[in-house]
């Protein structure tokens, strides 16, 4: 069997080991806010959201693949969050499959206002950081 082995910050993480998943920085116009957000995971699945956000409804489907699929949306316009917020997001735990190392993209939807425009931001990998749990 391979082992998938990534570098975080300087630090090797391997099958098993838990990381701390940020999302970001956002691409975010003044006044903007969170209002939804759909995240894939690829070889790793979701160990926690460790605030998780009031007013939110959250969807996690931790397929047995490895290929995890997270989203939320808000119920009502005051639960928005900013993008500080996505900071320290998730703890993902890296699969073992030889596939590859821990692949994160997505979406996040933000509106300046309730009822005005919303705008989607595409997330690639890059725009994920990860520090490996001790």
């Amino acid at each position: 069997m391979v082992a998938s082995l990534t570098l975080f910050c300087g630090t090797a993480a391997r099958a098993g080991d838990h990381l701390t998943v940020s999302v970001g920085p956002l691409d975010v116009k003044p006044g903007e806010r969170v209002i939804a957000f759909h995240i894939h995971i690829a070889n790793g699945g979701i160990r926690s959201l460790p605030r998780l956000p009031m007013g939110w409804s959250i969807t996690v489907d931790n397929d047995a693949s490895w290929q995890t699929q997270i989203e939320g949306s808000i119920q009502v316009g005051a639960a928005a969050l900013g993008p500080e917020d996505m900071k320290n997001f998730l703890v993902v735990e890296m699969s073992d499959l030889p596939t590859g190392g821990l692949e994160l993209s997505g979406e996040v939807m933000v509106n300046d206002e309730p009822g005005g425009t919303d705008r989607t931001l595409t997330l690639g990998n890059s725009q994920f950081s990860r520090w490996k749990i001790p």
